[in-house]
């Protein structure tokens, strides 16, 4: 792409299907809408960080060297990790913002191949804040 929060890289995007009518989505828009799931609540529930970051000695994370794809629907819940501020992570190191990006777009191909939808986003309360794309297994009730 070429937008000032893209230049110099590839593109991140996803190709959406926004399933309007389904029972998950008409809940969180009810009156009786569900409190926010925390990334505590993910973890108690046995969720698996697929590429659980690093962080180097200024405090920018590194992508994880062997990420922990699971095998189909072995795994219910997979969290992907994402820099938190990746605009920040750019403009301090393009070569680590690189690494993520393709670092990501690997992990969410094998994901979205073995049938994972993106269904949410969690972050850290707790410094160093991080962030997490939720992924449920496509068999799964969403």
């Amino acid at each position: 792409m070429h937008d000032s929060l893209n230049q110099g890289l590839p593109t991140d995007r996803f190709d959406v299907d926004w399933w309007v009518n389904s029972h998950r989505v008409n809940r969180r828009l009810s009156r009786r809408r569900r409190k926010d799931i925390t990334l505590a609540h993910f973890l108690a529930g046995g969720s698996l960080i697929v590429n659980p970051a690093e962080f180097d000695e200024l405090g920018l994370p590194i992508p994880a060297v062997d990420p922990h794809l699971p095998g189909g629907r072995d795994q219910a819940i997979v969290l992907v990790e994402i820099p938190d501020d990746f605009q920040a992570l750019k403009s301090t190191d393009i070569s680590q913002a690189l690494a993520w990006r393709l670092h990501t777009r690997t992990i969410f191909e094998s994901l979205f191949e073995a049938g994972y939808l993106v269904t949410d986003f969690v972050r850290s309360t707790l410094p160093p804040i991080r962030s997490y794309y939720v992924l449920i297994h496509g068999e799964s009730t969403l």
